[in-house]
């Protein structure tokens, strides 16, 4: 099942980057709307340019969506005002002109490349998004054996190195998904470049545990959903549960619609049984 949505906007208020997993199994109980669904996958993934005109009024600039890789944006240092977005010739492009438009970024169509130095999670939480997909989504050889600080591109479970914010509760940081082991720069960091195809294609790193708390299957396939594309969370993924019905749809959704998808061009899909 398909459906499309032309005029639903970039939620910024759903994308709150994700440094740490639910530590709890319990998912939402009640389902979401089609709508609701559409604005999950375009708040916790879409990140590049604006959707539409900026709106601005005297004390406020209400942004659609994230920007990214081709555009910054430029402040006045003396009046915090807002001047615009430049794009990659430094060209600067003012409000309200900057039609910058919201995509979608994940791994292409090839297997994902995973290496779980022996995470029988790892592999398990790889089966069951797997059996969701009725298709195999995991190469689960080509770097098996390969140092992790030699691989170019490919998801490294790394066991032991989630880290911890001084004066936090170790067990809201269970897990993680970043650039690198010990980390927390999330890996939209490197979508955001000059020559992003808005596909990942560089290392990055699921942190599973710290020396106080170890991760749980459900926590496991939450940091896989992050590492396929889902950086912000949701109702029913890291909102009232680490997965659910939600997560899955909009997880299918995303790899059943190809990398760089505008936001109105954007499908909702339902895997088989749900």
């Amino acid at each position: 099942m398909s459906l499309n949505y032309a005029s639903l906007i970039c939620a910024a208020a759903l994308t709150v980057v994700a440094v740490s997993a639910c530590n709890s199994d319990s998912s939402s109980s009640r389902p979401a709307t089609d709508d609701e669904l559409m604005q999950y996958l375009v708040g916790s993934n879409l990140r590049f340019g604006m959707a539409h005109d900026l709106i601005r009024d005297t004390d406020t600039i209400t942004q659609t969506c994230l920007f990214g890789s081709r555009y910054r944006d430029e402040w006045d240092d003396e009046t915090d005002a807002f001047l615009g977005y430049w794009d990659r010739e430094q060209e600067i492009l003012l409000p309200p002109h900057a039609e910058l438009e919201c995509l979608s970024w994940r791994w292409n169509d090839d297997l994902i490349p995973v290496k779980t130095n022996g995470s029988e999670l790892a592999e398990r939480a790889m089966d069951e998004i797997e059996r969701v997909f009725n298709r195999h989504v995991f190469d689960r050889h080509s770097i098996a054996n390969v140092p992790d600080d030699e691989i170019d591109a490919g998801i490294i479970v790394s066991m032991g190195t989630s880290p911890v914010p001084d004066g936090a509760d170790p067990r809201a940081f269970c897990a993680n998904v970043a650039v690198g082991p010990n980390d927390l720069s999330p890996i939209s960091n490197n979508i955001w470049q000059d020559d992003a195809s808005y596909e990942i294609d560089f290392p990055v790193f699921i942190n599973l545990g710290n020396p106080d708390c170890s991760p749980n299957l459900n926590i496991v396939i939450h940091e896989f959903g992050h590492a396929m594309g889902l950086e912000g969370h949701f109702p029913g993924f890291g909102m009232g549960g680490a997965i659910s019905n939600n997560f899955w749809l909009v997880l299918f959704s995303l790899y059943n619609n190809p990398p760089g998808t505008r936001e109105q061009d954007l499908l909702l899909h339902r895997p088989f049984g749900f």
